[in-house]
């Protein structure tokens, strides 16, 4: 009963913290960068329509300031995103896929995503939900600490586990021992002990960073 309890409290707070992390990416990385570009776009489109005379370059125009206004409750809306579908039926690798590409174009940071073996839908969606926190969580380590220029996060799916390992080649750092440092890093690991699945940590300074996840079917 205890480790249920446990477990009901890391998987919701884990869904705000996604949904947290998520809503703001969201909101800084688009709102504040593209939406602002489509805005100063607006403000002079709207200044040329103003001095416009001709009616069908007014209407040309105007059909493109709809176009942008449209872009930009698109993106007011994207900005307010919950990740309440994770609850459903997405599964965390697809998430794991369009995250990694927002970094590559935001970031200017290489990202290479590769599943190998299908989709692993045999994971109960609470159980993706850590997964999904613990990968997050990782990721922004790398962006925050690393300084690298690439991230390679790999998915191996078979008939006796799911393992994920993410490779940075950043600046690295000491693993003391068997017992890792870091309050980011030990929950990560107490998440993965809520799974039952294996967490380990692999990094050289100057060489970079691989840690794993090894969730087990069997």
């Amino acid at each position: 009963m205890e480790r249920k309890i446990k477990f009901q409290s890391a998987l919701q707070n884990s869904l705000l913290e996604i949904k947290e992390e998520r809503t703001l990416a969201f909101t800084r990385e688009l709102y504040d960068n593209v939406g602002q570009i489509l805005s100063a776009a607006l403000m002079q489109l709207n200044m040329q329509i103003s001095c416009q005379d001709n009616e069908t370059e007014k209407e040309n125009s105007l059909a493109v300031k709809k176009l942008i206004e449209k872009s930009l409750e698109e993106i007011r809306y994207i900005s307010k995103a919950s990740l309440s579908e994770v609850q459903n039926e997405v599964v965390f690798t697809d998430l794991l896929e369009k995250d990694l590409q927002r970094i590559e174009f935001l970031k200017n940071i290489k990202c290479d995503f590769k599943l190998i073996g299908s989709a692993p839908n045999n994971i109960s969606i609470a159980h993706q939900v850590i997964i999904y926190r613990m990968l997050q969580e990782i990721i922004n380590n790398i962006l925050k600490h690393s300084q690298s220029v690439k991230i390679e996060l790999e998915i191996k799916n078979n008939l006796q586990n799911c393992f994920i390992s993410v490779r940075d080649y950043g600046k690295g750092f000491v693993v003391k021992g068997k017992e890792m440092s870091g309050a980011g890093l030990k929950t990560i690991k107490t998440r993965a002990k809520l799974i039952n699945a294996k967490y380990a940590i692999d990094s050289k300074l100057g060489e970079g960073t691989l840690m794993t996840i090894d969730y087990p079917y069997l």
